[in-house]
């Protein structure tokens, strides 16, 4: 029972709320009527109570994501394993928060598309030729990541090795049963 009372009460008090802390690793925007009013910077900020105003945050400052292993095929048709850390910092929050639905989603799916892209477009030996793998892919991904506000600080390959594919291949409609 005092559960309720107590979430009636949280609920009451943000709804007569007029301000709002962005921390120093935070930027964002203010929502008014559900449209872009204003983005802020760090500090207190005040907004319309009842709702007019709402207020969306987003961390600033570098974080890094790991994007899993892709089996890709080169140039030359090698496969290859490839895995990456990918390090960045939301450069445009106004854009992050508003234009991109699933934001850290759409870092992963760039880094996970650039990758690809680049992989499948050289050959084994040109890629082990390349001295730094690493800035040439940093360099497709941060063009790609701009569009969402985001800045590609460093893409670091983890593992980036030839592997082998075994596939078994059993012609259609021929199964076999052992009893």
């Amino acid at each position: 029972m005092f559960d309720k009372l107590i979430d009636v009460l949280v609920q009451f008090v943000h709804l007569f709320f007029v301000g709002f802390v962005t921390h120093s690793y935070q930027r964002g925007v203010v929502l008014r009527w559900g449209r872009l009013h204003r983005e802020v910077g760090p500090g207190f900020h005040w907004k319309w109570p009842l709702m007019v105003e709402s207020h969306l945050l987003v961390n600033v400052v570098p974080e890094t994501m790991t994007v899993g292993p892709q089996s890709l095929t080169t140039k030359d048709d090698k496969s290859v394993v490839v895995s990456t850390v990918v390090t960045f910092a939301i450069e445009d929050a106004r854009k992050f928060l508003l234009d991109v639905e699933g934001g850290h989603q759409v870092i992963e799916d760039s880094t996970y598309g650039m990758v690809s892209e680049f992989v499948m477009a050289h050959t084994w030996e040109e890629l082990r030729a390349i001295k730094s793998l690493s800035n040439e892919l940093a360099k497709d991904v941060r063009r790609r990541a701009k569009t969402y506000g985001v800045a590609i600080v460093g893409v670091q390959l983890v593992d980036f090795t030839a592997s082998r594919s075994i596939r078994l291949i059993q012609p259609l409609g021929h199964h076999s049963h052992q009893a």
